[in-house]
């Protein structure tokens, strides 16, 4: 008899997170049943901070473009050009470390 009644408390509870888990899913707008928990939360944050890449990350979208133009000029851009044409960044702008770089390798 214990284990009858563990064993239906078990599928009681079993049986509410996944009705949770749908509600959610229906609140936030995609179908019931195909995330898990984990990823429902990450479209949740994603909805509310409108976040388009972790929106489409999150529900397995394959077509994420990042664009090159979000990284701005100067910083960490900047070291890796001077690196590659072996000079200081911080002696030269990104347009001359951009020309010592075709001058090197034009050819």
């Amino acid at each position: 008899m214990k284990y009858v009644l563990a064993a239906s408390a078990l599928a009681l509870c079993m049986g509410s997170v996944a009705m949770a888990s749908d509600q959610l899913a229906r609140q936030l707008g995609v179908e019931p049943g195909v995330y898990t928990n984990a990823q429902l939360a990450v479209i949740k944050a994603a909805q509310e901070e409108d976040d388009s890449l972790a929106l489409k990350w999150a529900m397995g979208q394959t077509d994420i473009v990042v664009s090159t133009q979000s990284i701005g000029g100067g910083g960490r851009m900047d070291e890796q050009l001077a690196r590659t044409v072996g000079a200081d960044p911080a002696d030269h702008s990104t347009a001359e470390l951009t020309y010592m770089f075709f001058d090197q390798y034009a050819d």
